[in-house]
């Protein structure tokens, strides 16, 4: 086994462009590379890697060193024989950085400062594009810098190692399966881009000057601006809710909110990803959160707005005309910026798929049968039964009462985060409007729920307290201690574990009993609405992950993957197809879930739209 960290110089802008194509610019050669041929061997420094026995294990700290070996050193080394360390503290819930993961679990020193100054002074081109000279003293300071993470990486890989045999059963194919779709690279309308960026940037700076011609301020002065409007802040909520009878005023109130979107924030990762193909590649992150749920680096594709793709936007953009307001515009049709240049995109999307998740760990017979029925509709029969009216006569409006009933009070949610989740939904809700869903949910609706609830808590405190030595079963979920006793994990329907580290009985913040363990972001308490939440989504991931396994193994072509969509190119032709099997794949679940209970919608875009 052989753990390796390179040292490497090029005019690829790194994080801009993502460490595969990094990896393949003309320009990007490697300084030194440190390496250890086990983990309790003392690291050294080479020139190169070279070719090692095909069989041998190598560990790194993420897919960087990977992509560098591949492209510069043997092209042939196979992606499943890598072994991404950072993957397995991923999959314990802990920090994806080396020093983080290092501090977390109170091993490792202090890194040399001087590190990163090296790695600006010599791993960047200088401002005529030339490179200094890495010799004498920095050489030997870079060489420390880079066996430094070395030793850091042999450190972690003692904690992790037992991790690998579990991880690679239950996650490595999903794992090559999104680092398949990183290589492939997410296709971006460059043309539309750099037209939209060019008319927000302008159209921002107009908004600016005539902010300050109105208050003498600019509208990124936050308190200024606040104190300006004789308000308390900016924020948005603030500030959509009132409007001011003095015209200067609610000018500034609206260019305020107007200058507040965040459509260049990701027009600009998109550009700098898809500089050199028109394709952003390495976007997404594989068990992003500790729950196995994927995330995406720069562009940020989960949090894009939720809207329907206007083509005479993007019509304009093509022919260079102006928007009517480029803000505006380019947010609510960010979406559409994805987009081949040759083919069309296979979109399939999970139909509730949490709140059938819930159905199924709580037993709840009612919720149950009417989502397995495709001709009955959830949301409108929760709506009739809340508002006591036929479910024929429930309107769009009530509709939306009755989807918030259905997926927002599963976790515990209460009467005001309920309020707050309305908007959403596209209606208006008081807490005490609220306050009655939720109780219609936990008395009416799915009774059954808060007894799971329980059930999660009392199982977690048993096993943590050691009360119970052995696994504790709630359904198809289980609750145990480790060998070491150092990490409770809770064991999925699909074999795949959650870990929550140091578990101890403390306190919520209600000063009742509750499982507190060691998160990335510190000690955390859990309770019976969080315990459900969490095993939730990861059958979620789960269950979309063994779905993109089987849409890789057909050498399907798939470019995106948000919340619980999956999103494949396809030439036209073969696009019908290619949804067909999708849905059929997405319905299908692997034998540990139920059969004939999940759902999913699918339909053939130009543009990535909603």
């Amino acid at each position: 086994m052989l753990f390796v960290d390179y040292e490497t110089r090029s005019r690829a802008p790194l994080p801009a462009v993502g460490s595969k194509v990094y990896s393949e610019d003309p320009s990007t050669e490697i300084l030194l590379v440190g390496m250890a041929c086990g983990p309790d061997e003392e690291p050294f420094i080479a020139e190169r890697i070279e070719q090692w026995d095909p069989g041998t294990r190598i560990v790194s700290w993420g897919r960087f060193d990977y992509h560098i070996y591949r492209s510069i050193e043997d092209p042939s080394y196979r992606s499943d024989h890598w072994i991404d360390a950072m993957a397995l503290a991923r999959y314990t819930g802990m920090p994806a950085g080396l020093d983080a993961f290092a501090t977390a679990l109170g091993f490792g020193s202090q890194k040399d400062r001087r590190g990163k100054q090296l790695i600006k002074k010599y791993c960047m081109p200088q401002a005529d594009g030339a490179f200094l000279p890495l010799e004498g003293e920095d050489l030997t300071a870079m060489s420390e810098y880079c066996l430094q993470d070395v030793r850091l990486l042999q450190e972690a890989w003692v904690r992790l190692k037992s991790l690998l045999p579990e991880w690679e059963e239950h996650c490595r194919p999903a794992y090559e399966a999104t680092e398949r779709m990183n290589d492939r690279g997410v296709p971006i309308d460059r043309r539309a881009a750099e037209n939209a960026l060019s008319q927000c940037e302008a159209h921002t700076e107009r908004l600016a000057a005539e902010c300050e011609s109105l208050c003498g301020f600019k509208p990124s002065q936050n308190l200024r601006i606040a104190d300006f409007l004789g308000v308390k802040s900016c924020a948005k909520g603030i500030l959509e809710d009132m409007t001011f009878d003095d015209p200067s005023r609610e000018r500034v109130r609206e260019i305020r909110l107007e200058s507040a979107k965040a459509a260049t924030k990701k027009l600009v990762p998109m550009l700098q990803m898809s500089l050199s193909t028109g394709r952003a590649y390495g976007c997404f992150v594989f068990n992003g959160a500790h729950t196995g749920r994927g995330a995406s680096r720069a562009i940020q594709f989960q949090n894009m707005v939720k809207a329907r793709v206007n083509p005479e936007v993007f019509t304009k953009l093509h022919a260079g005309t102006d928007l009517v307001n480029p803000l505006s515009d380019v947010q609510q049709n960010i979406r559409g910026f994805i987009r081949p240049v040759d083919g069309v995109l296979a979109v399939a999307d999970y139909a509730q798929v949490e709140a059938r998740i819930v159905a199924w760990l709580a037993n709840c017979e009612g919720m149950l049968s009417a989502f397995r029925d495709p001709d009955r509709d959830v949301y409108r029969e929760a709506a009739a039964r809340s508002f006591g009216i036929p479910v024929g006569t429930v309107d769009d409006t009530q509709r939306s009462y009755g989807k918030i009933a259905i997926l927002g009070p599963g976790y515990g949610a209460g009467g005001k985060a309920l309020a707050s989740q309305a908007p959403g939904y596209g209606i208006q809700m008081t807490e005490a409007e609220g306050d009655k869903l939720k109780d219609f949910y936990r008395n009416d609706l799915a009774p059954e729920v808060p007894l799971l609830w329980d059930a999660y808590e009392r199982a977690a405190r048993d096993v943590v307290s050691g009360r119970i030595t052995a696994t504790e079963r709630v359904g198809p979920v289980g609750f145990a201690l480790n060998s070491s006793g150092g990490c409770l994990e809770v064991t999925l329907p699909s074999g795949r574990n959650l870990r929550y580290l140091n578990p101890q009985i403390g306190e919520d913040r209600f000063g009742d009993p509750a499982v507190v363990f060691q998160s990335k972001y510190g000690q955390k308490s859990i309770w019976g609405g969080h315990w459900l939440e969490n095993i939730c989504q990861a059958i979620a991931a789960d269950l979309k992950n063994a779905a993109l396994v089987r849409l890789t193994r057909r050498n399907a072509s798939g470019v995106l993957e948000v919340h619980d969509e999956l999103v494949i190119e396809s030439p036209v032709s073969e696009g019908p197809g290619w949804v067909d099997y999708m849905l059929c794949v997405m319905r299908d679940p692997p034998s540990w879930a139920p059969r004939g209970l999940f759902d999913a919608e699918g339909q053939l875009m130009d543009r990535y739209s909603k």
